[in-house]
């Protein structure tokens, strides 16, 4: 994302996002650079460009109606709120930065109101997306009760035991069977059995 774009889409100015930049905020979407803002620069410097237009207006101008007043883009959702209301404030933002963008081509707006409510727009459908994958992801959460590597390990449990206890068949029937009767035999290799049996239930 450029910075232009970027400042546009924040609404601060192109020299702002460089410095900010160049303290490691990320250029990939307005909602990793608000994001990185939030956590690691000051408010004072975001407010900059705000109070610098104020000031500069003359106080006998006549007020004008403000189209290109953009709502607000609500970040993604921390991974301590609730999925539902971040969803839900995802949703309410894209409309609103829906409606304000039409309002701006139905009403003659400049190209540069234009390109700023469409900046929002965009921002804000990309965040409602993460916000709804997030929520999916949520919802998929809550509804696992045994994740994948506990079912592989419980499963794989008694093939370990068997596996153990027929590679050591061999070495510890053959001489137990040599020269018994076939009865001696066969209660041998039922005792055999019983404790593979047992050695199964152990390992469930």
């Amino acid at each position: 994302m450029g910075t232009t774009e970027l400042a546009a889409a924040l609404g601060v100015t192109k020299g702002l996002v460089s410095q900010l930049a160049a303290r490691g905020m990320p250029l990939t979407s307005a909602q990793a650079a608000q994001a990185w803002r939030e956590t690691n620069a000051k408010p004072r410097q975001w407010k900059a460009k705000t109070l610098a237009k104020t000031d500069a207006k003359p106080a006998i101008e006549k007020p004008k109606p403000r189209r290109d007043a953009q709502p607000t883009v609500a970040t993604t959702a921390p991974p301590t709120d609730d999925p539902g209301e971040s969803l839900t404030r995802a949703r309410e933002a894209e409309r609103s930065a829906y409606q304000a963008l039409q309002e701006a081509q139905q009403n003659g707006g400049s190209p540069e109101d234009l390109r700023k409510s469409s900046s929002t727009y965009f921002a804000s459908r990309s965040n409602r997306q993460k916000a709804e994958d997030y929520f999916d992801q949520w919802e998929r959460r809550q509804s696992i009760t045994l994740f994948y590597e506990e079912a592989r390990d419980i499963a794989g449990r008694p093939h370990e035991a068997v596996r153990q206890m027929l590679g050591s068949a061999a070495k510890s029937l053959a001489p137990r069977l040599v020269g018994m009767t076939q009865r001696s035999i066969e209660a041998t290799i039922g005792d055999w059995i019983d404790n593979l049996t047992d050695a199964l239930r152990a390992s469930l």
